[in-house]
């Protein structure tokens, strides 16, 4: 498909355009460190062109972090991956970009996963769910119950749900989610859940609270992450 009369949009910019939608926001270096072998500086000449098309947007957000682009409206739609363009969500951006390092973790260092399904799509498939089958697999009510940061897919065909906290909550918030996770595992949805925290203190707080959960039992695992990203405005 030619954009313009001297470009042409290859299948890796589809590639690029598909990973933006899917995850929602990625740094030049994530976008090289899955589609370019060869240097940061490829990507950016990439992301430039597609931006220059208007199939990315590029914006420095935070200072001494890296810029972050996000795939437009019009980009979304050649990523053809059934998703809506990104909304900007300041308030989340930070925590996207460490989802992404940490997706791209547990997908390298891992040999027994075989894929990551990302928030937005899980999110998407619970709606249409929803819309199918009224209350599906999503709760009593029809509610959509607990979307985690993203679902692993093992070789095995298990599905592990992803949970990254960056911040504290509150205990009444751990104990809710934790419930949620307790039925979801209960019915069948996920087969275990992983939580992962930037702060050890908050991690032994909701280990504990997890205790108070049968379901639980044996399904939920507790990690240390170190963030990636230094946050400063």
């Amino acid at each position: 498909m030619a954009v313009g009369r001297a470009w042409r949009i290859t299948d890796r910019d589809l590639h690029i355009l598909e990973f933006l939608t899917r995850y929602g926001a990625a740094t030049a270096e994530q976008v090289r460190r899955e589609f370019f072998a060869e240097s940061v500086k490829a990507a950016y000449r990439r992301l430039r062109a597609l931006e220059e098309r208007g199939l990315v947007r590029g914006e420095r957000i935070f200072y001494r972090m890296p810029q972050v682009y996000r795939a437009t409206e019009q980009g979304a739609r050649l990523a053809e991956v059934d998703l809506p363009p990104p909304r900007y969500d300041l308030s989340r951006l930070h925590h996207h970009l460490e989802v992404l390092e940490l997706s791209y973790q547990l997908r390298e260092d891992d040999e027994g996963v075989e894929d990551w399904i990302t928030e937005r799509e899980v999110r998407r498939d619970k709606l249409m769910a929803r819309r199918e089958k009224e209350t599906g697999r999503m709760g009593p009510g029809g509610k959509m119950g607990r979307t985690p940061d993203g679902l692993l897919v093992l070789v095995s065909g298990d599905l592990v749900a992803v949970e990254l906290e960056l911040t504290a909550k509150r205990n009444a918030d751990y104990k809710r989610i934790l419930a949620d996770y307790a039925r979801q595992l209960d019915g069948g949805e996920v087969d275990a859940v992983h939580f992962y925290f930037a702060s050890a203190k908050v991690m032994q707080r909701v280990e504990e609270l997890s205790r108070g959960y049968d379901d639980l039992f044996g399904r939920i695992e507790f990690w240390r992450w170190e963030p990636v990203f230094e946050r400063r405005r």
